[in-house]
């Protein structure tokens, strides 16, 4: 299935070649002068495709919780815990898949 990933010019040059190389077309835009949804809403429309928002779309998220139990589980297995670092969204949703139902822990984000 053909995507197309609508990136931040300024995106690490691996990160905008790691995405092409997945076989996904990627189109630059600038943040400070240009909108993001905008753009991608516009490719989406002109080629009849499904937009995908990157954070509140709930398989996204559902996805993100997911690949954090399996790396909270693989780390397991090896005797170790893990300390998630990202935005406020990623780490939430990997620990409420990951944590055991009784666990308590603390999601804390740099100012």
């Amino acid at each position: 299935m053909p995507a197309t990933i609508v990136m931040p010019a300024d995106a690490p040059l691996s990160k905008r070649e790691r995405t092409k190389a997945y076989g996904a077309d990627v189109v630059l835009y600038d943040r400070d002068r240009e909108d993001r949804e905008a753009i991608a809403r516009d490719i989406a429309d002109k080629r009849g495709a499904t937009l995908v928002r990157p954070y509140d779309d709930p398989f996204v998220i559902a996805g993100q919780g997911t690949v954090g139990r399996e790396i909270c589980e693989d780390m397991a297995a090896l005797g170790l815990a893990p300390d998630i670092v990202g935005g406020a969204g990623r780490p939430a949703a990997a620990w409420s898949r990951a944590s055991p139902p009784r666990s308590r822990h603390a999601i804390r984000r740099p100012c």
